[in-house]
């Protein structure tokens, strides 16, 4: 009875996993998100002070990233708006090939009006540092899903 029991139990969780990704394969970096419903990047724009510390769920399609290390993604919705995601401390990071495919992302938003818009930051291995985004507004990553990879 127990081994038909964990069966089904494994059964059941490889459905969940299969239609959370849809019919194309997905791979977690870091924290799977938690949060249900994705907001929406323009509002997180339009009122940052209102979702600062917050942990938030942002869905969309990586149109940028950090080339070097893979800390940062900046992620695009229907509607054109974005925001840029970054790993602080490089605890999450992503390869090259999640550019240009759909991604699920949790962390908490900060907003630093006073943001210098770019710092230069060395990665372990590279011999100069290279300027990684600093904006005013940015969503600290916890931990992402991304689609096709």
């Amino acid at each position: 009875m127990k081994t038909k029991t964990l069966l089904v139990l494994a059964i059941t969780a490889l459905f969940a996993i299969s239609c959370a990704c849809g019919s194309k394969a997905c791979r977690t970096f870091g924290e799977e998100p938690s949060l249900q419903k994705p907001a929406k990047i323009a509002e997180l724009n339009a009122d940052p002070a209102k979702y600062v510390d917050q942990d938030v769920l942002v869905s969309g399609t990586v149109v940028d990233m950090c080339k070097h290390a893979g800390c940062w993604v900046e992620i695009e919705q229907k509607d054109k708006s974005r925001i840029l995601c970054k790993s602080i401390g490089d605890v999450v990071t992503f390869p090259q090939e999640t550019l240009g495919k759909e991604i699920t992302l949790q962390g908490t938003l900060m907003y630093d009006p006073n943001a210098p818009g770019a710092v230069e930051e060395k990665h372990e291995g590279e011999a100069e540092g290279h300027a990684c985004p600093a904006p005013v507004i940015m969503v600290s990553i916890k931990g992402a899903t991304v689609k096709g990879l």
